[in-house]
């Protein structure tokens, strides 16, 4: 009875990580979308490691999107006093719900002090199109937003 239940169980395990998905990090670039086992984000270039063990490096200004480990970042346009810079950066996707998408994105408070404080601003996109910007500080209170669904686990 013992050796049936051990066989069961290993044969549910087994079911259970074959339909896991095996990639978890990606890089979608301008020339397609890449399936790595690691990505390594530099200044000016992405290393990354595909499941066979080749090396190849992407420079960051012809990436559109990541995910790592997945958590995914995509390229959006900076706000800065409600305005758009002409700097794209890496936002988090924390939630999407309704057409409604919300990015995150941490910078140091002050540069010059080499401080570890992080200060978090939120963007909250309709569609294409920025709907409201927040930062960590005037950041609602999340009970009030309970139908708003993670993008991720």
């Amino acid at each position: 009875m013992k050796k049936i239940i051990a066989l069961g169980l290993s044969a549910l395990i087994t079911c259970a990580v074959m339909a896991s998905d095996p990639f978890s990090s990606w890089i979608t670039s301008k020339e397609g979308t890449y399936f790595c086992q690691t990505i390594n984000m530099g200044a000016r270039k992405a290393r990354i490691i595909f499941e066979n063990g080749e090396k190849m490096s992407i420079p960051v200004g012809r990436i559109n999107s990541f995910s790592l480990s997945g958590i995914i970042f995509e390229k959006l346009p900076l706000y800065k006093s409600g305005k758009q810079t002409n700097r794209h950066v890496f936002m988090e996707l924390v939630k999407i719900s309704d057409g409604f998408s919300l990015y995150r994105y941490g910078h140091c408070k002050n540069k010059s002090n080499r401080s570890d404080e992080t200060v978090h601003n939120y963007y909250l996109y309709k569609g294409d199109k920025l709907y409201l910007a927040l930062n960590n500080i005037a950041f609602p209170d999340d009970r009030k937003y309970d139908q708003i669904k993670p993008a991720y686990k």
